[in-house]
């Protein structure tokens, strides 16, 4: 954050010199009193920011000239090949021989030698390492450089994340968390303009949105499908305005430019050492003498580039990965081309050092008239037989892990902005922020990086959650307590297994609790299940102590095996907990009882129907086990729902066989897994459920519970046995609704946010490869028709696709034989405990009116993203008087809930015992008559814990006020035309009264200075 303060003259009179001794001393008394004020007062205050003009210090382009901006860059990715701390420190430099450490030194080292240099870097994880190893006379050097704009962050996100499978919060949280180390070690002049996605395999729409809302002036992506690329370039259409939004209109839109080739340096000028390009020579006495070879080849390069581009400026990328090693090499021979090529008017071409903000400005300057643009850029295929669609189902228990990390953060981060929570830099908080931020990476949770590279990524999340229960369990103690100090001695642990049924502190003789911890901004009622201790009955006891309904349900035996599982618990319990408070808990006891308790009834297999046909069941078919038709309001829907799988068991002739980034199967169609499922039906007065074996490692759960409108379909897939069978597999369930007409259309949502439409064959021809149907599906997808709409939401991102009318398919796994031969040089056999990996996870499908339904499923996938985390507490020697006497049982940090279309973003301590605060508008405009209205919360008295004294609106990453934001204007070819498209306006008014209007989409971000009760 940039904050200045004003320095005294260096000359004073002989008079200012006498009053300066008599007033310095009183002074300094009453500084001393204000500072201690200052560190015992809970009423924080911030530094002023002052905006500063980050474009005055770009190189100015040469009138009548081809303007060539050479960027200097290196792609270090967070994890690939190689780990984090291998990437940074040089070791296992067997797989690869970098050090990303060695890159930021000497590439500070040559700046400094030259103030014409320049040098862009995207990945805050890295520099962060880096400058916290740094002397002070060193960052001092780095400062200067960033202040002149010789160093430059483009995107600044701590990672550069993947645009399929993070959902919009991951994304802007990783990115938030880049900014704020930025801001802090640079102020204004440290703030990224641009975003530099040059690597993720495709690009959302999302991402774009998001990027306008941050500040940015621009974005530049790469890998999009090769034909839509030569398009662009051919009608000089690859510089165009990105329409991020349709709900939020301009605020969402941004200049967007397609790179004309990879990022890497043009062939012959990768200076890197061990690429053993020629150097360049400038020394006309050398026999060696080349420059001029050299200078024509870029010439002739820019001024070719310059027939796909409208304005007279063109960037050459000078990187790669990992390069710049030795950045001396690079900037010697960039630095003679530049001289050679400037000291000759007659090509016309001046060329300069630059950066991808600099060249916005440039374009801008030039006044052009862009195209615009409304969809997306997935799938990617870089050829006609190379998919990019196989990582959005890659390592689907890493993608689940991931999600399930990020939602325990966002719990912690509210417990800690609710109690006033402080840590030394880098705590357990920041640790955890930062691990989810570089999970969210392009090779990360998209599970294209090597086994041991999963492996240690797993490891380092799973310690740094580890290292967060001691903050979870003493904040929930804080919150609970009624007395100073509870006679109780207990923990309030997490239960991070239930995936697999596993919960040791469930599974004793004895009594325990359960806290439930419901993230969301309105109260609601949530079925537990938890597994207990075999052949005992439970009472479960409300925070009135009245006893409430519970069902015990036996867990299918392929749970009980799963491989790893530390459980020997056969059976589940399951109750149904009430409105449980926004933002706050509900306890339950739970005891062994002699008391006569529901349990489950084994159902008749030849006449399965399950649910309750006024709102929704599922009849499965006597003949084969498999679903038949689905009730809704008591209507009839002929339905079916099948494991199918694709075969990638030989190289496929042309093109890149199946692998971890690649859906390339042997053939376009798939195969049944089986025609017929061995079924067992139970029922009970909580949840009906039927239990599939489609194979001996295909089985599901269909389950409905009771007053609840949506099935839920739990599947288990493993140890499949590819090496053995010779057959690689790619996994799927398809869901068909026989008499949908869906017309070729079904819908995916852009990062869990805003749902896009898409149409088979849009962009592929029939005769192509069908891997290109399918998209990434982060919350759910949708078919409908005029009467109708099916959706299914996963609990982890995955492909999904609608191959024929009426029909969901979504992909859960895959084991491949072969690498897919874009970099790995690994096959993708997961193995764990010796076998091939089990996986589980969870579908729910919804069904209803078209007109309606859509809210629903918003709400619902809310839910199902936040989900309630479960805290489990041993009560071996405590009696329900004795807890609800030491603990309260319920409890709110919000004094009301808010409407059911606002959600709390973000809610989490900040910079300077600030809080920072986000609230979302979660419908689409045409999602609800009523929920899609703007709506306004009174944020004066919400909190039950603190109360707002002021607040500042800032932008979405939370590093610039919201008032200082100015961004670049831009022309489109339409921009003559009166166009309906929503125009967002607030004024300071709503900080005053804290009355914050929030239109359909919209996310507005807040700094708080709170007094805490």
């Amino acid at each position: 954050m940039a904050t200045y303060s004003v320095p005294l003259g260096r000359s004073l009179n002989r008079q200012f010199v006498q009053y300066a001794l008599l007033i310095i001393p009183t002074v300094l008394v009453i500084g001393f009193f204000l500072l201690f004020a200052l560190i015992v007062s809970r009423e924080r205050t911030v530094p002023i920011v002052i905006p500063v003009d980050t474009y005055k210090n770009c190189p100015k382009p040469k009138e009548g000239f081809l303007n060539v901006h050479v960027i200097c860059h290196t792609h270090d990715d967070i994890s690939w090949l190689k780990t984090f701390d291998q990437y940074y420190l040089g070791t296992n430099s067997g797989i690869q021989n970098v050090a990303v450490q060695h890159i930021l030194e000497t590439v500070v080292d040559e700046l400094m030698k030259n103030e014409e240099r320049r040098f862009v870097y995207v990945e805050s994880a890295f520099f962060w390492r880096w400058w916290k190893e740094q002397s002070n006379e060193i960052r001092n050097h780095v400062i200067r450089l960033v202040d002149g704009g010789q160093l430059e962050f483009a995107g600044g996100g701590w990672s550069m994340n993947d645009e399929a499978n993070p959902s919009y919060q991951q994304i802007i949280d990783s990115f938030t968390w880049g900014f704020r180390k930025l801001n802090e070690l640079f102020g204004e002049h440290g703030r990224p303009k641009v975003g530099w996605q040059i690597d993720p395999f495709g690009a959302s729409r999302e991402q774009a949105s998001l990027f306008a809302q941050f500040g940015f002036d621009g974005t530049f992506v790469n890998r999009v499908d090769f034909n839509e690329k030569t398009i662009r370039h051919k009608n000089k259409t690859a510089e165009f305005i990105w329409r991020g939004s349709p709900n939020l209109g301009e605020m969402s839109d941004i200049f967007t430019n397609v790179m004309y080739n990879h990022y890497s340096a043009i062939t012959g000028f990768n200076f890197e050492s061990m690429r053993q390009n020629e150097a360049i020579v400038d020394n006309k006495n050398s026999s060696e003498y080349n420059v001029d070879k050299k200078a024509e080849r870029i010439i002739t390069e820019a001024k070719f580039r310059k027939n796909f581009f409208q304005s007279n400026n063109v960037y050459l990328t000078f990187g790669d990965d990992f390069t710049y090693n030795n950045a001396i090499s690079w900037f010697k021979n960039i630095d003679k081309l530049i001289k050679y090529i400037n000291s000759d008017d007659s090509s016309k071409t001046h060329i300069f050092y630059s950066t991808p903000s600099c060249y916005i400005k440039s374009v801008n300057d030039a006044n052009l008239n862009l195209t615009t643009k409304s969809d997306d850029f997935f799938p990617y295929r870089s050829d006609e037989r190379s998919t990019w669609t196989g990582y959005f189902t890659t390592r689907p228990s890493l993608k689940y892990f991931i999600r399930f990390a990020n939602n325990l953060l966002q719990s912690i981060k509210q417990l800690c902005a609710m109690t006033d929570y402080s840590e030394e830099e880098e705590g357990p908080l920041d640790l955890f922020r930062a691990e989810v931020g570089m999970a969210n990476h392009h090779d990360t949770i998209t599970g294209t990086s090597m086994q041991h590279v999963v492996k240690a990524n797993v490891k380092r999340l799973a310690v740094t959650i580890d290292h967060s229960k001691p903050v979870m369990d003493g904040i929930i103690k804080n919150l609970l307590k009624k007395t100073r100090e509870p006679k109780l001695d207990i923990e309030f642990e997490p239960c991070l297994h239930l995936n697999v049924s596993e919960c040791s502190a469930c599974e004793s003789r004895f009594p325990f609790v359960l806290t439930l911890y419901n993230p969301l901004s309105h109260p609601i009622s949530h079925y537990v299940r938890v597994p207990v201790y075999n052949d005992l009955l439970y009472s479960v006891l409300n925070p009135e102590g009245e006893k409430i309904p519970a069902q015990l349900v036996p867990l299918p035996k392929e749970v009980v095996e799963i491989p790893g599982r530390s459980s020997n618990s056969t059976m589940e319990l399951v109750f149904k907990a009430e409105v449980i408070p926004a933002l706050g808990f509900k306890s339950y006891y739970v005891a062994p009882s002699n008391d006569v308790m529901e349990t489950t009834r084994e159902m008749d297999a030849k006449n399965l129907i399950i649910g309750n046909q006024e709102k929704i069941a599922v009849e499965i078919d006597s003949e084969n086990g498999l679903v038949k038709n689905i009730f809704k309001n008591g209507v009839k829907y002929p339905m079916s729902q099948e494991f199918f799988y694709y075969s990638s068991s030989r190289r496929p002739q042309r093109g890149s066989p199946s692998g971890a980034y690649i859906f390339n199967p042997e053939y376009p169609e798939s195969r049944r897994i089986n025609s017929k499922a061995q079924v067992h039906g139970y029922s009970g007065s909580l949840v009906h459920e039927i239990h599939q074996t489609v194979k001996d490692w295909m089985t599901q759960v269909i389950r409905i519970y009771k007053d609840e409108e949506h099935i839920e379909f739990e599947w288990l897939v493993g140890p499949m046995d590819v090496r053995k069978n010779h057959e690689g597999k790619e996994i799927t369930s398809v869901y068909k609704l026989h008499n949908l007409n869906s017309d070729r259309t079904f819908l995916t949502d852009s990062n869990g946010r805003e749902m896009m439409t898409r149409v088979k064959n849009r962009r592929t021809r029939d005769s192509e490869v069908m891997p290109g149907y399918y998209y990434p599906v982060t919350s759910r997808v949708v078919v409908r028709d005029q009467r109708v709409q099916m959706a299914v939401l996963p609990d982890r991102p995955q492909g999904g696709t609608s191959l024929h009318d009426g029909e969901i398919e979504l992909m859960i796994q895959r084991n491949l034989l072969f690498d897919d031969n874009k970099g790995i040089g690994e096959s993708l056999v997961e193995t764990e405990f010796g076998k091939e990996i089990v996986v589980r996870g969870k579908h729910w499908l919804t069904l209803g009116n078209v007109t309606t339904q859509s809210a629903v499923d918003r709400i619902l996938a809310k839910e199902r993203f936040h989900p309630v985390v479960t805290y489990a507490t041993p009560a071996n020697n405590i009696k329900f008087s004795n807890w609800n006497e030491m603990y309260k049982m319920e409890y709110s940090g919000l004094k009301y809930p808010l409407p059911e279309n606002v959600h709390i973003l973000t809610l989490e301590p900040w910079k300077w015992g600030t809080l920072l605060l986000r609230l979302e508008h979660i419908m689409e405009s045409h999602d609800h008559i009523d929920l899609s209205k703007p709506v306004t919360v009174d944020l004066k008295d919400l909190f039950n814990t603190f109360k707002i004294k002021s607040m500042k609106e800032m932008t979405l990453g939370g590093n610039m006020e919201l008032k200082n934001m100015h961004r670049l204007h831009w022309k489109t070819v339409n921009s003559a035309k009166q166009e309906n498209r929503p125009k967002i306006t607030h004024d300071d008014s709503e900080l005053q009264t804290m009355e914050i209007i929030l239109h359909p989409m919209e996310i507005r971000t807040f700094i708080l200075i709170v007094h805490y009760y």
